[in-house]
């Protein structure tokens, strides 16, 4: 029996050793000597996890890659403390998070194309809600769309936030439909707002120019309407309002 359960162990190990032959290892190294960057990957060439480093020789990243391009990042300062972690969905949508010194969330919310986009939550060192903003990349610039502020005890600061609601039938009839927008109160009193009013509206916007689209723009807080066409009964597109910091 005892040479049955070594020639197992033998065969076992042997498999391993062939299964791992393939698996390697990219290196990259700073001008001083010292690594940069390491890359690991297995016997079929897919890269399972990586980290970066500091000229100081801290790490500065971390990544673990899983299936279908998700994977999970954590990031560092020089002093070695965590600064930061994302989980990556897939190739366009990410979740990230921000920590306080203490280690404690700071904020989080989602990327589109590695750019905020969506409702963010902001905490303070606490641990405590203090804040939410929807924030969209328009041409590349961030735009903060609302804002709903909170007290310690998690109930919302109506005068200082800015959030808006519309009104529009949830079902749409065949012709002309009109909508309206209230808005309380604005983040500047040069505030400019923009409703578009289509099919196809990429989260990030990128693609106005290219989608057919109705706007509508009004510089008057108090009487933000819009129209819509509609040629068959069907529940109401998607609506998109951009405010102007």
């Amino acid at each position: 029996m005892g040479k049955i359960k070594l020639i197992i162990i033998l065969i076992i190990f042997m498999l391993i050793s062939c299964n791992n032959k393939n698996s390697h290892t990219e290196e990259e190294y700073f001008q001083n000597g010292k690594l940069k960057s390491v890359f690991y990957y297995d016997d079929l060439n897919n890269q399972v996890k990586s980290q970066e480093y500091f000229e100081t020789g801290k790490l500065k990243e971390a990544t673990s890659f899983k299936k279908n391009r998700q994977s999970v990042s954590f990031f560092y300062n020089e002093q070695g403390n965590l600064i930061g972690k994302k989980y990556r969905i897939d190739s366009i949508n990410t979740i990230q998070y921000e920590y306080h010194k203490n280690k404690k969330i700071k904020a989080f919310g989602p990327l589109y194309n590695n750019n905020k986009n969506g409702w963010w939550k902001i905490y303070n060192d606490k641990g405590q809600l203090i804040q939410k903003d929807e924030i969209f990349t328009i041409e590349g610039k961030e735009v903060l769309n609302q804002r709903i502020k909170y007290d310690l005890d998690g109930r919302e600061i109506k005068l200082q936030s800015d959030t808006f609601t519309i009104k529009l039938a949830d079902t749409l009839n065949i012709g002309r439909s009109i909508g309206s927008i209230k808005c309380k109160p604005t983040f500047s009193k040069d505030s400019k707002y923009a409703v578009y009013v289509g099919q196809g509206i990429n989260p990030d916007f990128s693609n106005l120019n290219t989608v057919k689209l109705d706007t509508f723009y009004s510089t008057n807080k108090d009487d933000i309407w819009f129209g819509i066409q509609n040629f068959w009964k069907e529940k109401h597109k998607r609506l998109s309002r951009r405010n102007a910091l």
